[in-house]
């Protein structure tokens, strides 16, 4: 899941935000 969301994340320079959610998706695998 981890691996699917950073390539579904491009968006990450247009949201920052997203870091954060990809920081938690982590903690939370």
């Amino acid at each position: 899941m981890i691996r699917m969301k950073i390539h579904s994340e491009p968006a990450v320079r247009r949201r920052p935000y997203a870091q954060v959610e990809y920081l938690v998706d982590y903690l939370n695998a």
